[in-house]
């Protein structure tokens, strides 16, 4: 009698540490392109804030981008912890730090598909665009890719910030500049066209069927 109520308790952990192990499985690592209850792909967002850039400003770009994105791309969005910026990154001359090797950094914690990387810094950087060898910039992105770094060096308003960061989030799955005014991939031209409430314009409306995440 005892044996077979022995048996009757092992199958009954067994099964239940075998259904444990396949919702384990079910858990997508941070990152991780995963799907949404609906069948819709879900692109895995990780928020790295640079140097001063504070544990409070990452919280609460979090929570706008949920609200903003959310009509658009369903997203899943990771806080990671702060670290510096790249040293390989720094550009004495200009007390800069150079966006291309911030995002070189970057891709190498990802591989393609596995989401955007989204570095945050307050601190001034720059690229080579518009024929200048160090052109100061809000934010950087290679299209299609795995990682942006926007910084709010040359914002007028911190509350501009989210609309820079889906700025650049939207290039790295793929989306390029646009022309109309008030849309979120309106195209700077190296001035500041991010203040206001933004919106993604019939233009570029199709493109989400088409995002590379």
């Amino acid at each position: 009698m005892k044996t077979a109520l022995f048996s009757i308790l092992l199958l009954a952990l067994t099964a239940c540490s075998g259904r444990q192990s396949q919702e384990a499985d079910k858990v997508t690592p941070p990152g991780k392109t995963s799907l949404s209850a609906n069948g819709a792909k879900v692109c895995r967002i990780d928020l790295l804030p640079y140097g001063d850039f504070t544990a409070q400003e990452t919280e609460q770009l979090k929570s706008e981008l949920e609200q903003n994105l959310a009509p658009m791309v369903p997203v899943d969005i990771t806080i990671l912890p702060g670290e510096p910026l790249p040293q390989s990154a720094y550009y004495k001359p200009r007390h800069r730090y150079r966006a291309g090797e911030i995002l070189n950094v970057l891709k190498r914690r990802k591989k393609t598909g596995e989401g955007v990387t989204i570095g945050l810094t307050h601190k001034d950087i720059s690229t080579t665009i518009h024929g200048t060898q160090d052109f100061g910039i809000m934010g950087y992105s290679h299209m299609p890719g795995n990682a942006s770094v926007c910084s709010t060096f040359r914002l007028k308003r911190q509350a501009d910030l989210c609309n820079l960061v889906i700025h650049e989030f939207l290039h790295a799955v793929g989306f390029p500049h646009c022309e109309t005014a008030g849309c979120y991939m309106q195209d700077a031209h190296g001035k500041n066209v991010m203040t206001g409430r933004k919106s993604l314009c019939r233009q570029c409306q199709p493109r989400l069927k088409q995002m590379k995440y």
